[in-house]
């Protein structure tokens, strides 16, 4: 037995046993406090403190606690204490405490009145888009953003429109989406929408868990992506200047290779909001033509900044007034650039016998922090710069590039190109006669 302590001697302990009190302990050279009285799951418990006042403070909650439960223990009735000490027994072949059975009956029949007063996969698909053209109409969404949304919710509904959305599992879901016959690329556009939907449904309370987190993506292998190489664009970029529609088409391409902005964003940016003659040039990318909906200032480079000066205009869209027009001249640049960019124009290579080279996804995007890492190997930095988290940087662009390659990707300056004379493109600003 360890030494009596100062001021309380053994017999004082035995007369006090049963009361939770706080007392010294030596074991060898180490000393330390302790909590007579405290039992834990029926049996004794004996926690462990620094000094007299931490135990005494713990001592003091713990006799506080035991008094407040059993003031509520005592207004039990003969039947429910009965009962209760009946449960315990039936439970104890399961080891499960009356506690844990309770909680999980209230769990089982809450969720029980959830899937009956739940509302059905179609009703929270038109709720859904309900709050997406409410946000087209105050001009936060792309009017054909919400044309996709109704184009799939009708398939959605073909399939699982009838089910409880409080009942929906992932089985379900992965059912569904293995039985459309499209694309990876349209599969996950549909898992995409099903996570919003259901995400949405979530915080109305009207499931109680979102079980999409356990649907894996059909889409692309993540991690994989492809980009181009130095002399590709410069081909591109030569291409380009040699096109009738080069001072709409030369903008574009920088602002995608050359400062990462995505295809949309590049496209819909208007000249007044590009800053080239600030000590620090940077594009302002707005709320409404950003992907992520989040505004950002991307800084524009020597190589994107000798591109946009060229072909510098004092105010309009940098893509032109008609996306059609646009639209035909990427087309055209591209497939002069040597990539089969139609299906027609891909049938036509394979006849000839010749190897297909279709157009990359968003490959101009990818080069730009392919070739930008290399030379800073700042990860969070190019995060805020294309609008995306470290994450998404750190998973996406992985494959090491040498730096001399990189330069070389740099090094494509507006006058490094053969017939690169884009200044007579740019548009000079009126002068008033005084």
């Amino acid at each position: 037995m360890s030494p009596a302590p100062k001021g309380i001697n053994q017999a004082q302990q035995r007369r006090r046993r049963g009361e939770i009190i706080a007392v010294p302990r030596v074991i060898g050279s180490r000393s330390y406090w302790t909590l007579n009285g405290v039992t834990k799951d029926g049996k004794r418990y004996r926690p462990i403190f620094p000094t007299k006042a931490k135990a005494e403070e713990a001592a003091l909650a713990e006799r506080k606690r035991i008094q407040r439960e059993g003031r509520e223990s005592v207004h039990l009735s003969v039947a429910d204490r009965v009962a209760a000490l009946e449960c315990l027994r039936l439970l104890e072949p399961h080891d499960v405490s009356l506690r844990d059975a309770v909680r999980d009956f209230i769990a089982r029949i809450e969720g029980e009145r959830i899937a009956r007063e739940s509302r059905t996969i179609s009703a929270c698909l038109d709720e859904w888009l309900r709050s997406k053209q409410a946000r087209v109409d105050a001009g936060e969404r792309d009017r054909k953003t919400i044309m996709g949304y109704r184009n799939r919710s009708e398939v959605i509904k073909s399939s699982l429109g009838a089910l409880p959305v409080a009942t929906i599992a992932p089985a379900h879901l992965n059912d569904f989406l293995d039985s459309l016959p499209f694309t990876k690329t349209t599969r996950t556009a549909y898992r995409t929408q099903l996570s919003g939907v259901l995400k949405f449904c979530r915080t109305k309370g009207w499931m109680r868990h979102n079980p999409i987190d356990q649907v894996p993506v059909p889409g692309r292998e993540r991690g994989v992506v492809e980009i181009l190489t130095p002399s590709e664009i410069e081909d591109l970029l030569d291409a380009a200047i040699r096109d009738k529609d080069a001072r709409i088409l030369l903008p574009v391409i920088a602002l995608g290779a050359f400062a990462g902005l995505r295809p949309e964003e590049a496209r819909q940016i208007r000249w007044e909001n590009i800053d080239l003659s600030s000590e620090t040039p940077h594009a302002t990318v707005l709320p409404e033509t950003s992907k992520t909906r989040d505004k950002r200032f991307p800084t524009l480079n020597a190589t994107c900044l000798s591109w946009l000066r060229g072909c510098r205009q004092t105010q309009g869209v940098i893509s032109g007034d008609s996306k059609q027009h646009f639209r035909k001249g990427w087309e055209r640049v591209r497939m002069m650039a040597g990539w089969h960019v139609t299906e027609t124009s891909q049938r036509k290579a394979k006849l000839d016998g010749q190897p297909v080279k279709p157009w990359p996804e968003d490959c101009l995007r990818h080069s730009f922090a392919s070739y930008w890492l290399p030379i800073h190997n700042d990860r969070p930095k190019l995060a805020e710069i294309m609008g995306n988290s470290t994450d998404v940087i750190r998973e996406y662009y992985r494959k090491p590039i040498k730096p001399g390659v990189a330069e070389k990707y740099w090094a494509l300056l507006a006058n490094s190109i053969p017939n690169s004379n884009t200044k007579k493109y740019e548009q000079k600003p009126a002068t008033h006669k005084p």
